[in-house]
């Protein structure tokens, strides 16, 4: 694949689909938790994976749920 990055993705069972990404520089970054007590699904786009987006992620998630 020439150096290309590749992702995957949820398909049908024992299907398998490859997704190339052709600018490795266009990812984006996303942090998120599943509440189980009351269903819903927090998200946050950020530019970069990382300790300090982490951390600042995990201090977001405490502040909703407090």
């Amino acid at each position: 694949m020439g150096g290309d990055i590749v992702g995957e993705a949820w398909v049908k069972s024992k299907e398998r689909v490859e997704i190339p990404i052709n600018n490795y520089k266009d990812r984006q970054t996303y942090y998120g938790a599943l509440n189980l007590l009351e269903p819903d699904l927090i998200l946050e786009k950020y530019l970069t994976g990382n300790g300090e987006n982490t951390v600042k992620f995990i201090e977001n998630l405490q502040k909703k749920m407090s």
